[in-house]
């Protein structure tokens, strides 16, 4: 506790606060010091303008690392600039404090806005004090339960319609303080077809409800009016966007040529919604570029699987062939790339979902079966030929007869193939890539990465090394490793099939195959070693 602490820092502000006494602007000074439970406060008179106010100084535990707050003792509104809690807005902040400072300048700096604002100018007006807040996207929203989010697209299509009024199909998310709706659709018309937002996942289309109207407003007309009467009641303001009675919550949106405005209806209450702005911005890098039309296999979706196939859709993979013939469990969980809401269905389907909620415009098939399982002939070489169709094979299945099937296929069709494992016990893992015409075939790299890490000269491995989790299928023993190993390995995987569908020309790496060490064990000195292995080149 910072007030017990010997460096004196408690006595220092008494001092402090006992000199503004004897300047004759502060007075009635009463510290409260509980030591139980491990809070300082100090209530003082302040003198600003030509008034005395009754304040109170809150000291934080982590003092005085953090700034005390200057409040009302009572629930009173001072300023323009206070907190809804009723701290008041100072010059010094949480963001530009240090530890020099200390209760008295924060007194100083209450009374000059207090004191300021209790000025009258020439008119009878009080002074304002300029706002030296620049109040983030986040905090501006902080406040707002009732959000609402229309795509660019859907936009641009009710501007289309002009003054029809659109039934707008919403689906809504209910969050812990916020309740986002977001546009999904404009039902047809006499006037027009209906749109359908193909930028939004399916998901969103599946519990959507038609409760919002959408119109273009003109400034000054009667739905603009009764948009923007604060007054206006809930079913006059419904009847300047529909005919039908209005006996449920609503929503209605006015758009103008420089601003959306929307509100839901309550029963007996309206709310102002605010609007999230879409945020465009680029922030893949222009040469991810070279993954647009590649398709790409993934055969294992399991922890690691799951994880790579998530973080290339966000990269930019629009294609994927997934095969996994296994069902989620709840004990998957902690290291899988799904949640309970895939619980129970096969993993390639959870997969799926996922890839289409981070990207609606990814194309997936999918096969439910396992190369080394038993399925007829005809459906294992169907399977096959869907593999030797794609521009890159990512293996994590964690079966050795799954990885020679995959082997096969990128050895015959000359496809790039790319693999990782995590080693037992989470300690580390490895990743490798096999491409046609540079390095060998997969079977022979596998056997050069085997020899490389059972040379001789090296300290012999845990004894569980030789299991790992890349897939978690059903007849695998539960092993330890816990997320993060799987994450960081699965990182590694990613960038490593990235820059595998980039041109060989601008390849970020000059070796193929790497040791990665996340704690000190076997050959790894310091965690997140990286040791390459140097894999000969095909003349």
């Amino acid at each position: 506790m910072w007030f017990l602490h010997p460096d004196g820092r408690l006595q220092q502000e008494q001092r402090v606060l006992a000199d503004l006494v004897a300047e004759g602007w502060l007075k009635e000074v009463e510290w409260h010091i509980d030591e139980e439970k491990k809070t300082v406060t100090v209530d003082v008179d302040v003198l600003a303008g030509e008034r005395w106010w009754e304040a109170r100084i809150v000291y934080p535990f982590i003092y005085p690392y953090a700034p005390p707050q200057v409040m009302p003792r009572a629930k009173e509104r001072w300023s323009s600039h206070q907190w809804g809690r009723g701290e008041l807005c100072l010059e010094i902040r949480a963001d530009n404090w240090y530890p020099g400072l200390n209760a008295a300048d924060m007194m100083r700096s209450a009374r000059k806005l207090l004191g300021t604002e209790s000025t009258l100018d020439e008119a009878g007006v009080p002074l304002e004090v300029l706002s030296d807040h620049r109040f983030t996207e986040g905090q501006r929203l902080a406040w707002e339960p009732m959000r609402l989010l229309l795509t660019d697209d859907l936009v641009a299509e009710a501007q289309r319609r002009g003054e029809v009024v659109s039934i707008l199909e919403l689906s809504r998310v209910q969050h812990d303080l916020a309740l986002v709706f977001t546009g999904v659709s404009l039902l047809g018309d006499r006037h027009f077809d209906e749109w359908i937002d193909g930028g939004l996942p399916r998901q969103f289309r599946t519990d959507s409800i038609a409760i919002a109207r959408i119109a273009n407003l003109v400034e000054g007309g009667a739905a603009y009016l009764a948009l923007t009467d604060d007054n206006c009641a809930p079913d006059v303001l419904w009847k300047h966007f529909s005919d039908i009675p209005f006996d449920s919550p609503k929503v209605v949106v006015g758009m103008l040529p420089s601003k959306i405005l929307a509100k839901f209806l309550g029963p007996t209450e309206i709310i102002d919604m605010a609007i999230i702005p879409m945020d465009n911005q680029q922030r893949s890098p222009a040469r991810n570029d070279a993954l647009n039309g590649k398709r790409v296999a993934i055969v294992g979706c399991g922890s690691m699987g799951s994880k790579v196939a998530a973080s290339l859709a966000r990269c930019g993979v629009t294609d994927f062939l997934l095969f996994d013939g296994d069902v989620l469990k709840p004990g998957n969980l902690v290291r899988n790339e799904l949640d309970w809401f895939e619980v129970g269905a096969h993993k390639v389907d959870g997969v799926i979902s996922r890839l289409r909620a981070i990207n609606p415009k990814v194309q997936v098939d999918s096969w439910k079966g396992r190369l080394d399982g038993q399925h007829s002939t005809a459906t294992i070489v169907a399977a096959l030929e869907k593999l030797a169709k794609c521009d890159l094979i990512v293996e994590t299945s964690a079966n050795g007869q799954g990885f020679a099937a995959s082997a096969a296929v990128a050895s015959q069709a000359k496809i790039p193939m790319v693999w990782g494992r995590v080693f037992g016990g989470g300690y580390g893992g490895y990743v490798v890539r096999s491409r046609p015409g540079i390095e060998s075939p997969p079977l022979e790299v596998r056997h050069q990465v085997y020899t490389a890490m059972t040379d001789p000269s090296l300290p012999k491995p845990p004894d569980d090394s030789d299991i790992d989790y890349g897939s978690e299928n059903d007849e695998h023993e539960a092993m330890i490793a816990d997320d993060a190993d799987v994450s960081i390995l699965s990182g590694y995987l990613s960038r490593l099939i990235i820059d595998t569908l980039r041109p060989v020309a601008e390849s970020d790496y000059s070796e193929s195959a790497y040791l990665i060490g996340l704690r000190k064990e076997w050959i790894f000195e310091t965690p997140f070693e990286t040791r390459p292995i140097s894999l000969p080149r095909v003349d």
